[in-house]
């Protein structure tokens, strides 16, 4: 449930961030160099930090309970746990504009991790080891 949440709260942001990239493609937004802008910022405020902070989260999520519970390979875990914490960091991306390359970084390296997490990830699961739930 967290780690959905974590997921709405990422796409919610890209999709901000969508939607106010087209709208600095409008001939009205232009005409104001301020409000063009704000809109500007705006965006990459919200498909920058404000997407990648949510979704390093959600790595965070998927990997911190991966090898408690033996789901994925420790070292796969760890390079998500290393991701999730340089997805963090990138938020410091909006006060010092060198830390700006975390930002590609936290979001292609997480997709990939993602994906192959995806993939080695159990199909079904199993009784935890304390006999509840797994």
């Amino acid at each position: 449930m967290v780690a959905r949440s974590r997921g709405l709260l990422a796409s919610a942001a890209l999709a901000a961030s969508g939607l106010l990239t087209w709208t600095l493609g409008q001939p009205a937004a232009l005409g104001t160099p301020g409000v063009a802008r704000t809109l500007q910022y705006l965006a990459f405020a919200s498909g920058g930090p404000g997407h990648v902070v949510p979704f390093g989260l959600l790595l965070a999520g998927v990997a911190v309970p991966s090898p408690l519970a033996g789901l994925l390979p420790r070292p796969l875990a760890w390079a998500g746990l290393v991701l999730a914490g340089l997805a963090e960091l990138s938020v410091l991306a909006l006060l010092a504009e060198p830390l700006a390359p975390l930002l590609p970084v936290a979001r292609f390296g997480g997709l990939a991790w993602l994906i192959v997490a995806g993939f080695l990830l159990p199909r079904t699961r199993t009784r935890g080891r304390n006999g509840g739930s797994g």
